[in-house]
């Protein structure tokens, strides 16, 4: 029985990418797919992005952290400021994959269910060996005492270790280069499908990793060296 664990980056309403990856990923029983949040936003499938996440998580061993992505919809049910300001960074395309008006009062009608599964994502999720977080982390603090801004939106990058001396592993900060940012003690895998990039599935068990572009098409390859010993 495996116990691979795969960490998969922003996937921001792209569908295809996330679907070749699976494929392609081979997965087996006792398999972790760690999801590192903003499933939403940005891409044309956010409504059939939940979808398949949900598909996933009764067929497979699944963890999903809350994105920030995720955190401004949840806060825009009952926040009209914050619901003008989610638009500004994607929530409206969210919205058209739901095919509703661009409005608060659409979010009511959006389904009970997708409601569920967003109010289940996790802060983090940690292994013996890796920590799981959507933004950056501060190293000197315990994993369970971070704050919300370092969980979701930070994206400063420390030079030392996490105090735990586990590897931390995010997303959020969107490497334009479409490479997987190794730092040895951090590593990010959001690499900007969005935009053109990929979106990446890291395998923690041998640093394997699978990209998929927003056509569906793949590549593989291996983490490189970290830029910091």
């Amino acid at each position: 029985m495996s116990n691979r664990v795969f960490a998969i980056g922003d996937i921001h309403g792209h569908l295809k990418p996330l679907q070749a990856i699976i494929q392609k990923a081979n997965l087996v029983a006792g398999d972790t797919l760690v999801f590192l949040g903003d499933y939403i936003d940005r891409g044309p499938s956010s409504k059939a992005v939940i979808e398949y996440l949900i598909e996933l998580e009764s067929q497979y061993e699944t963890i999903f952290i809350l994105g920030n992505h995720e955190e401004a919809l949840l806060t825009s049910r009952t926040d009209s400021d914050y619901f003008e300001a989610w638009l500004g960074f994607g929530g409206d395309t969210t919205l058209r994959s739901y095919q509703l008006p661009i409005e608060q009062e659409s979010l009511s009608k959006i389904p009970t269910r997708h409601w569920q599964f967003l109010d289940n994502c996790r802060e983090y999720y940690e292994t013996d060996t890796h920590l799981f977080t959507h933004a950056t982390i501060d190293p000197d603090v315990n994993i369970k005492y971070q704050s919300e801004e370092n969980l979701r939106w930070s994206k400063q990058f420390s030079t030392t270790p996490h105090t735990s001396g586990k590897v931390s592993v995010c997303g959020h900060v969107s490497q334009k280069n479409g490479q997987i940012l190794n730092l040895g003690h951090s590593v990010c895998i959001d690499t900007y499908v969005y935009g053109g990039g990929w979106l990446t599935c890291l395998n923690l068990a041998d640093n394997s990793y699978i990209q998929a572009n927003e056509h569906g098409l793949c590549q593989t390859g291996v983490l490189a060296q970290e830029l910091y010993d």
